[in-house]
């Protein structure tokens, strides 16, 4: 058995954020979007998108957040401080920094950023945009077409401090811890409403400058996972402006449950009740309106109704019979009109 002689020197000890005294920061939203999603499904991830989805400067500061920002802050006796952070680290240390390169991010300038978790802010270290740089350093293309990128990179002596040579080791933990809260985080900050938005616009064969077409999202959900990259409502906000109403079904019931299988062979019995306040105010927000599901039947008949009203199709007629009908109606609405200003029938 051999043993370690290194002691900590708590007068050495390193800071536990990076700083640049001459840089003027940059406030993060602090009004963030909460993470509805189930942690197992955001973990498990899905199908890869068809590529880079539209990037703002409040998603980005939700991405930073719940991957690398301060999420409690613990006071000992004495007056020492741990400030924790949404991915742990090793010894509670956190020698990974993050950076940003931005391109194409609305509301912040192009350039390469350092992000401070400790005021929740960003440095700008260089202007201009560097994603092509980075593409060719990571020998990525899809690098380049990318709104923006999240580089990590570590200061040892925070973490070698107290561990030594086993410092290395733990950059690659804390890194790939990061990384998996990271990639969580854009899951669960989802996709919905926005993604049907860019589908509506991308039609097939249309040439540029042509009228978008006719549009409208049927969004079906119990309501307790509607946060997208925008909050639900800010997303509907964006669709009534696209002139795309959101119509909403509440799936379920009060007392509904789901059963998921766990490793080891569990179950595991959730409740999931509706939440249809929030699929209503996303449809009155956007124009739609909000429709209610409790089984596969009533979801059929929410279909049908739905499909009476926003499909069409073509089909063969006699136009003769329309003419007449709208005679009969401009007919009608005479004989109204007469009757009502002049007590007579036409």
């Amino acid at each position: 058995m051999r043993r370690s002689g290194h002691t900590l020197d708590w007068e050495i000890k390193p800071l536990p954020f990076k700083v640049y005294p001459a840089i003027e920061p940059i406030r993060l939203p602090t009004a963030l979007p909460s993470l509805a999603t189930d942690t197992f499904a955001a973990l498990a991830g899905g199908e890869p998108s068809a590529g880079p989805a539209p990037l703002d400067l409040e998603r980005l500061a939700a991405l930073l957040f719940f991957s690398a920002g301060v999420t409690r802050v613990k006071t000992y006796p004495g007056g020492g401080q741990v400030h924790f952070r949404a991915a742990p680290s090793t010894g509670a240390l956190y020698q990974t920094e993050a950076y940003v390169v931005a391109g194409d991010v609305r509301g912040l300038e192009a350039g390469v950023y350092h992000f401070s978790p400790g005021d929740f802010s960003l440095r700008r270290l260089r202007a201009g945009d560097f994603r092509r740089a980075l593409a060719e350093a990571a020998a990525d293309e899809a690098i380049a077409g990318a709104p923006a990128s999240i580089v990590l990179s570590a200061i040892y002596w925070r973490n070698t401090w107290k561990y030594q040579a086993r410092g290395y080791r733990h950059l690659f933990w804390d890194s790939g811890t990061l990384l998996a809260q990271l990639l969580a985080t854009a899951r669960a900050l989802g996709e919905a409403i926005m993604l049907s938005l860019q589908a509506a616009r991308q039609v097939p064969g249309a040439e540029p400058g042509d009228p978008p077409p006719p549009a409208s999202v049927l969004l079906i959900s119990d309501g307790a996972q509607t946060q997208g990259r925008l909050t639900p409502v800010g997303a509907a906000r964006r669709a009534r402006a696209a002139g795309i109403p959101v119509y909403t079904i509440s799936l379920g019931t009060p007392d509904g449950i789901v059963e998921r299988q766990l490793p080891g062979g569990y179950t595991e019995r959730v409740r999931v009740p509706p939440d249809p306040t929030a699929l209503r105010q996303v449809a009155l927000t956007s124009g739609g309106e909000l429709f209610t599901a409790a089984d596969e039947e009533h979801l059929r008949r929410v279909y049908d109704e739905l499909g009476s009203r926003l499909g069409s199709r073509e089909k063969d007629a006699e136009i003769t019979v329309a003419f007449a009908g709208a005679g009969l109606v401009l007919l009608l609405l005479a004989g109204g009109l007469s009757t009502a200003l002049f007590r007579r029938l036409p």
